[in-house]
């Protein structure tokens, strides 16, 4: 009788036991509730604040007056706007100036570059940055046998040392034998 009990327990016990485990619910995690932080204030946080403000020009682009129909002269910027920039009665006497607060600016070492350029070639040409060439230059020659002969003006400007150069890096160039006087003597 003690035995049958026992043996009832011990396969009740084994049949818990293989039963598989209850299905966890997934709960999704709780909205992120992100408070605002205080920015903390600073030399360097104002001027940041500054450079990257809205500009006179900007505030006046984004103004506009109301029911009044956009002039679009070529067509093709259909909703872009200058808004009251350039508009009569817009209570400015004249255009906003630049601030230098807000003004885009280029690092000390490309201002140094763009100075040593401008002095080394007698300043640049607003087009395609070139270097300024003299008025006598042309790309057209004159010749008794050809007639007309198109040169490039620039030739003369070739660096020197590539002649040089060209003596000891090109292909065609082989090897040198140094002369026996001046191999120092070993003893």
């Amino acid at each position: 009788q003690q035995g049958k009990i026992l043996l009832s327990d011990i396969e009740r016990r084994i049949e818990k036991l293989e039963e598989p485990p209850p299905v966890k619910a997934v709960k999704p995690l709780p909205p992120p509730i992100d408070p605002g932080r205080k920015k903390r204030g600073g030399r360097r946080h104002r001027k940041m604040k500054e450079r990257l403000g809205m500009t006179e020009l900007r505030i006046g682009a984004n103004k506009t007056k109301f029911g009044e129909i956009e002039e679009d002269a070529y067509q093709d910027a259909v909703g872009f706007s200058t808004g009251m920039l350039g508009k009569s009665g817009s209570g400015k006497v004249r255009a906003a100036q630049v601030d230098s607060k807000t003004k885009a600016k280029i690092s000390q070492k490309l201002q140094k570059t763009l100075q040593r350029q401008n002095n080394a070639y007698g300043g640049t040409t607003t087009v395609h940055n070139r270097k300024q060439i003299s008025g006598t230059a042309s790309s057209v020659a004159f010749t008794p046998l050809q007639g007309l002969e198109i040169v490039n003006p620039n030739a003369a400007d070739k660096d020197k040392t590539g002649i040089e150069s060209q003596k000891y890096f090109s292909n065609t160039f082989g090897f040198t034998k140094i002369s026996p006087s001046v191999i120092p003597k070993t003893t």
